[in-house]
């Protein structure tokens, strides 16, 4: 069974991912742009990484599962698609909170996507290994 410790090592390492993107956006690639619009364009581009690549992570990862079902166990690579969309998450609300903090729909959605993801509260990430069940024992239904 995966714990918390087990699923952790990919949190880190994808938001460093979503973080080098964003940097080198505003930094490097978007370097010659109007500042005002700059942070922006950053997060153009990591949305960019984030929801290509999350397709067909998510499309391998169910079809790759032959236990697939609202209540089946996650696997690994759901588990690191999960993770990746959690990395992004995290990456676009600290932008948002830092450059349009008074853009409360999209901090709003992006926290509700985070709580959905079992990322807040963090207790009840270790019971994302189940897909609905998990959802209810977190709830203490």
């Amino acid at each position: 069974m995966e714990t918390l410790i087990n699923s952790l090592p990919d949190l880190p390492l994808f938001l460093s991912f979503f973080l080098t993107i964003y940097l080198s956006a505003h930094f490097l690639v978007f370097r010659n742009w109007c500042p005002k619009i700059r942070p922006e364009a950053a997060s153009c581009l990591i949305s960019i990484f984030h929801g290509t690549p999350a397709v067909f992570l998510a499309t391998h990862a169910l079809f790759t599962n032959p236990n697939r079902g609202f209540s089946s166990l996650n696997t690994k690579t759901e588990a690191s698609v999960l993770d990746f969309s959690i990395s992004y998450f995290i990456m676009d609300l600290i932008h948002y909170l830092i450059f349009s903090p008074s853009d409360i729909l999209f901090i709003g959605h992006h926290l509700a996507t985070l709580f959905v993801f079992r990322h807040l509260p963090l207790p009840c990430r270790s019971r994302r290994l189940r897909g609905t069940d998990a959802a209810d024992s977190c709830r203490g239904d």
